[in-house]
């Protein structure tokens, strides 16, 4: 009865969490826009824009006027670019030349019209295109040029580089006191955007740097407190009495079975705390929506004991099966997705797989008037963990979460346990 009632909390557990992965991704898309502009003939027109965190270049965004007014779709034909504040997404659009890096010795320049990323925004821009090529704009001309840098294969079949940027920043934004090296410069976004931001101070212009608006890692450290429902059972292959079909063994001096069941000894649910601390790291993606976390926890659970039963181990007349109590060190490393809610709270779901430190303790001990028999842990089958969980102005939670661990302890018997556990969580920042 026991096992049918944690099959069906098990089933319960993986509905809700399912309903509240299905909810909240639906809710979670009403708290997305944030305020910025577009700018449309020449204009900047006030708005709310849905920040969906892009990592390369939109090639269509949402926006309404107002929090009830209608949605609407805007791409690269339709606006003359659009920024979010306090964001590191700021784009403008220009028709430009552009020569792709396809790492070959063929040339592919081309004409066209897009979104450019603005790194940088001051007497001399900086922007950024897919990832991976860099043009710059002087005093707002209009006129965008591409900083060129290409790989390529020589006959040797070596990769050969081509730094014709340096050059074209020697050449036209190179300037008295210079103290950066403009030959070691590299065509990565850091060293270009330090150059461009010491250029527009030595020019005396007011600059924006919007790379520094780019979210990065965040480690959070709590604590937690909780309480658990655990609950242990045993697989077991015992063998059953028969004065009929069992006959003395002269050499071995034990019955010699010819009847075998497996059963289950279920020690039942144990209510007991659960203390613990998480490290998460917050990734700059997606508006800080994925997380990676470990919460190494302390979890004490209750024994129970079993009398006169009626079956008995294979070579041994043991009648009694005891689990003494004992102290569950879990150590789960997992993935944690955010649905935000508002800007106070938001809601998580959880998966990790669990590293349990004292297995070998949580093992029933067999026993009968003169001898006792405690079997070793061999093997890990499964350890998963899945939660949901609230937080509220980044510093309360409270999460329900679920393991579930099979282990074979040798050939004649299975370990299996569950916990269910309700924890508060503070975060220290």
């Amino acid at each position: 009865m026991q096992h049918k009632y944690n099959l069906i909390l098990n089933m319960k557990f993986t509905a809700t969490v399912c309903f509240f992965l299905f909810f909240f991704t639906n809710l979670s898309a009403q708290v997305q826009f944030q305020k910025g502009y577009i700018i449309k003939n020449n204009q900047e027109i006030e708005c709310l824009i849905k920040n969906n965190d892009w990592t390369g270049l939109p090639l269509e965004i949402e926006y309404r006027e107002s929090d009830t007014a209608k949605i609407k779709k805007a791409n690269v034909e339709d606006i003359n670019g659009f920024k979010i504040y306090n964001t590191n997404h700021y784009y403008k659009k220009y028709t430009f030349s552009i020569n792709e890096n396809d790492d070959s010795n063929n040339v592919n320049t081309k004409t066209i019209t897009s979104f450019l990323n603005v790194l940088v925004e001051g007497h001399v821009n900086l922007f950024q295109y897919k990832g991976y090529a860099f043009f710059y704009e002087i005093n707002n001309s209009g006129d965008v040029k591409q900083l060129l840098y290409k790989k390529s294969k020589n006959f040797e079949n070596k990769t050969v580089e081509d730094y014709t940027f340096r050059k074209q920043i020697f050449d036209n934004l190179n300037y008295e006191g210079n103290s950066i090296n403009i030959r070691t410069l590299k065509y990565i976004k850091n060293d270009l955007i330090n150059y461009f931001i010491e250029y527009n101070k030595n020019q005396n212009s007011t600059y924006i740097n919007y790379n520094a608006y780019k979210r990065k890692i965040k480690i959070n450290f709590s604590p937690f407190v909780g309480i658990g429902f655990t609950n242990k059972r045993n697989d077991i292959m015992l063998y059953k009495p028969s004065t009929t079909t069992f006959v003395p063994s002269a050499q071995q001096g034990v019955v010699i079975p010819s009847s075998i069941k497996s059963v289950e000894i279920d020690f039942g649910t144990s209510l007991s705390p659960v203390i613990g601390f998480e490290v998460e790291a917050l990734l700059p993606i997606n508006r800080n929506k994925w997380a990676f976390f470990i919460n190494p926890n302390l979890n004490w659970v209750k024994g129970n004991s079993f009398e006169n039963l009626e079956y008995r181990n294979r070579n041994s007349y043991f009648k009694d099966i005891e689990l003494s109590n004992f102290l569950l060190i879990d150590v789960p490393v997992g993935l944690r997705y955010y649905f935000y809610l508002n800007t106070s709270s938001k809601i998580h779901i959880d998966i990790a797989y669990d590293f349990l430190l004292n297995d070998k303790k949580n093992t029933p001990t067999f026993r009968d008037s003169y001898f006792e028999y405690n079997p070793d842990a061999k093997k890990i089958k499964s350890n998963f963990t899945v939660s949901a969980g609230y937080s509220f102005n980044k510093k309360y939670d409270v999460s329900i979460n679920y393991l579930n661990y099979t282990n074979t302890q040798n050939n004649y018997s299975d370990s299996k346990m569950s916990c269910l556990s309700f924890r508060l969580k503070y975060t220290i920042n």
